[in-house]
């Protein structure tokens, strides 16, 4: 039979000493196979499965699994009772990912030499990731009999025991272990855990009690003991533990979150706070854990007292992990939750240097800088993002807003025009995109796409009132299709009343109808509901007063103009008209 140890055999191969061990095999492989006598093969069918057996080992190391599966299935076509053929037939099945195949051919090796170990390990191995447990079991306690030395084989029997629920035969495997082995750690951590699983706690807490004893100031062990307890609800007795943890090592992080959790439960706020502010000081601990515990604090941010904790918890964080961007980025996003939003534009900033692949911190910052109309810094991180993200449209959307603001529209304009390219399916973004083309068209003097764009945005999301507005407003400006700017003027003062915007839009188009009593309804209002007087409200307000018949309108309409002038730099025609006393277009 064939006695060959496969890994002995490919590493041969991938050495290229092949022929040299061919050459120095005084008996031929072959002719180790017992065979009966109606399986008695000539010297020419001998030789032509021993040159298909190592063209398959010699496929097997290039890693040409299907042809060497070819080769040895020639070898068990002219000797069937080749054990090791099929052995080799089971390991290219499982390389291939069919783990049943794999075991039909391992059960065959095993079938026609038991006493091999490697055929034993195969059967075991290909059962097992068949899921067939039970099988892969037997096929280990086999193992254990032919080599009960071999402490591996106990440890798969276990897991395969495990894995059938079979807690007390586990034990007992363990139980052998421990024989063999002594105390380990290993052994005791899988022991205590079928112990709690069969609910026999002071057995489990037995278990790691030999760890401790064994090795007694490693705190590791002391703290599987307080595990136990916890989970048993006796957190007393685990909490005199933690401070055992704290004695032997006072920088232990896990005990230090324990023992905040423990105050936490007893209510005792200010120990809790005190133990949990050490520990997100603590670098030792894992940055996940910590998020883990501040995430909660995100659902109530809106208490004072408990953003200002959120706060605290997280400026630990970065001094703890200075190199984790994480860490920046969950400082970053209660800070503009708190609306600290220069803080947390610094610390977005932090956060991308130290990692440019997570697209929300691009994003987050991205809102920020549009929020607080920092239009430099938008700019300057869009186009950075761009490169990173060339595929997010949001990214090219604030782009272009951010070069409106510059007044460079047709820069604008192409970045819009990226942004709709790769926008699929979302009528949101295509409207408001629509509406982004409407605006610097209009800039551009292209009235005719400003207006197709403008439509189109309204198309998608007839309500948006700020598309209302705008279209309304530089319709007016052009004196076209005014009974259309009226209707959106107004339809956006019935979405959003009382904005000052809305209602000096409305009064303007009312102005370019010549409707000036109208008219002078609206810029009242609009004056009434602004925050701040404007150049620009002053301006038409004495625009819409020269207008009227009312005595002393035109007197009123220059002291509107000049308050406008002392406001702002108003129109282009401002000037002219306080010095001409009358309107000028």
């Amino acid at each position: 039979m064939f006695k060959v140890k496969p890994t002995f055999i490919q590493r041969v191969l991938l050495i290229g000493l092949l022929c040299m061990l061919l050459e120095c095999l005084a008996v031929s492989i072959f002719a180790q196979t017992i065979v009966g006598e109606k399986n008695k093969l000539s010297e020419a069918q001998k030789t032509k499965a021993e040159m298909f057996f190592y063209e398959g080992l010699r496929l097997k190391a290039l890693g040409d699994y299907r042809t060497a599966v070819i080769n040895f299935d020639k070898v068990i076509a002219i000797d069937p009772n080749q054990a090791a053929a099929f052995y080799e037939l089971s390991q290219m099945y499982l390389e291939m990912k069919t783990p049943e195949t794999a075991f039909i051919y391992a059960l065959k090796a095993t079938t026609l030499d038991p006493k091999n170990e490697w055929y034993l390990i195969a059967a075991a191995e290909t059962s097992e990731k068949s899921g067939n447990y039970l099988k892969a079991e037997k096929f280990y306690q086999a193992l254990i009999v032919l080599k009960p030395a071999h402490i591996e084989n106990y440890f798969s029997l276990a897991n395969m025991q495990l894995a059938r629920k079979k807690y007390k035969e586990a034990l007992r495997t363990y139980d052998i272990l421990s024989k063999k082995l002594g105390v380990t750690e290993e052994l005791a951590i899988q022991k205590e855990k079928i112990w709690l699983k069969l609910n026999k706690v002071p057995k489990a807490l037995a278990e790691i009690q030999t760890l401790i004893d064994r090795y007694p100031k490693e705190p590791k062990y002391y703290l599987l003991l307080a595990d136990i307890f916890v989970a048993n609800n006796t957190p007393d007795k685990a909490f005199a533990i933690y401070q055992k943890v704290l004695q032997l090592d006072s920088n232990n992080g896990y005990a230090q979150l324990e023992l905040a959790e423990y105050y936490r439960i007893k209510k005792q706020e200010p120990m809790a706070m005190r133990y949990l502010y050490v520990a997100f000081k603590n670098p030792q601990i894992n940055i996940d854990h910590k998020v883990s515990i501040l995430a909660p604090y995100f659902s109530v941010i809106g208490k004072q007292s408990q953003r200002k904790r959120a706060l605290e918890l997280a400026s630990f964080l970065i001094v703890a992990h200075p190199a984790e961007a994480k860490a920046f980025a969950i400082y970053a996003d209660l800070l503009y939750q708190d609306k600290q939003l220069d803080s947390a534009k610094i610390i977005y900033l932090q956060t991308i240097a130290l990692d440019k692949s997570v697209f929300a911190v691009w994003q987050n910052l991205l809102l920020l800088q549009a929020e607080t109309q920092d239009y430099n810094g938008l700019l300057k991180t869009s186009n950075q993002a761009i490169e990173l993200f060339p595929n997010q449209n949001f990214v090219f959307y604030l782009n272009a807003a951010a070069k409106y603001q510059a007044k460079d529209y047709a820069a604008a304009a192409v970045a819009y025009h990226q942004a709709l390219a790769i926008t699929f399916d979302n009528k949101e973004m295509q409207a408001q995109i629509y509406s982004g083309l409407g605006d610097v068209y209009n800039e551009l003097k292209e009235y005719a796409k400003s207006d197709s764009f403008y439509n189109a945005s309204l198309d998608l999301k007839p309500d948006e009132v700020f598309v209302l507005n705008n279209y309304a407003y530089y319709l007016a400006l052009r004196k076209e299709q005014l009974p259309k700017a009226a209707q959106m003027a107004k339809h956006a003062n019935e979405l959003q009343p009382n904005n000052a915007s809305f209602e000096d839009t409305y009064a303007w188009v009312l102005f370019k109808m010549a409707n000036y009593e109208q008219a002078l309804i609206w810029i009242e209002l609009a004056i009434s509901h602004s925050e701040t007087q404007t150049a620009t409200l002053m301006e038409h307000y004495g625009d819409i007063l020269y207008f009227l018949t009312k005595k002393d309108a035109a007197v009123q309409a220059i002291e509107k103009w000049k308050a406008a002038k002392t406001l702002g730099a108003g129109s282009e025609q401002l000037s002219e008209k306080i010095k001409e006393g009358k309107w000028i277009e």
